[in-house]
């Protein structure tokens, strides 16, 4: 399954994850923001967005634009009032050089053939522009956990098309030239074991998993911490910016 047929599926539940914890993913928001440095009258492309949850982080919404295939995702941004323009076949309905900043977040290992969407990224940013994809790992403990727990006990199932030493040379072919390529390690926030196990339940979709079998899961592949201010599940993305 593609992006938008698991997420206009399990977005519901998804978004239902990011309303009960919105704070949880903090750092996954921050980390590329701090890496692109937006400022306040710069145009920000988001893609996918999601429900728009980088407007959390962002200086000024109006100069967001949430790009997304998924249309329960794009409603979600439109309830928020959001800029969110649909688009599908990795064609993006923005102008050539509009962008300053496009931030990819966690979303393009759904995608397997990422040339056609690399070459329109390029095409939408300006010269001077920034980027930052950031996204699952191939052979990393994340991509095991998404394609056997999240493959398992979720209804749309999990195979992902993860980065790595290749992405780097797709960039490279569609101009994106000079760029930086970093591991990012951060924490996923949780104020005990119970809400971790509902939010992984409810962001993965895992309706097949009891909550003992999504703890089993999380402690199979994934580490946790039990911190003076609650749990801290380690996470991390590669990353690659412009």
């Amino acid at each position: 399954m593609n992006y938008s047929d698991i997420f206009d599926q399990r977005g519901a539940m998804y978004h239902e994850a990011m309303g009960l914890y919105p704070e949880a993913r903090r750092l996954e928001f921050e980390i590329p923001l701090s890496i692109c440095t937006p400022k306040a009258d710069e145009v920000i492309v988001d893609l996918p967005s999601g429900g728009g949850y980088i407007s959390n982080y962002v200086e000024s919404k109006s100069a967001l634009f949430c790009l997304e295939s998924s249309q329960q995702f794009a409603a979600i941004c439109e309830h928020k009032n959001l800029r969110v323009k649909l688009f599908k076949n990795d064609q993006l309905p923005l102008n050539n050089n509009e962008t300053d900043v496009l931030i990819s977040i966690a979303g393009l290992h759904h995608v397997e053939k990422k040339i056609p969407l690399f070459s329109e990224m390029r095409r939408i940013l300006k010269p001077t522009g920034r980027l930052c994809i950031a996204d699952v790992q191939q052979g990393s403990h994340i991509a095991l956990f998404l394609d056997d727990i999240v493959d398992r006990y979720s209804n749309t199932g999990h195979h992902g098309f993860y980065l790595d030493e290749g992405t780097l040379t797709e960039l490279n072919n569609v101009g994106f030239y000079q760029v930086t390529q970093k591991l990012l390690k951060y924490v996923w926030k949780f104020s005990s074991v119970e809400a971790m196990v509902t939010y992984m339940k409810l962001l993965f979709g895992l309706t097949k998993a009891t909550n003992a079998m999504v703890l089993q899961g999380v402690e199979q592949y994934l580490t946790f911490n039990q911190t003076q201010q609650g749990i801290e599940l380690e996470w991390e993305l590669l990353s690659f910016s412009v």
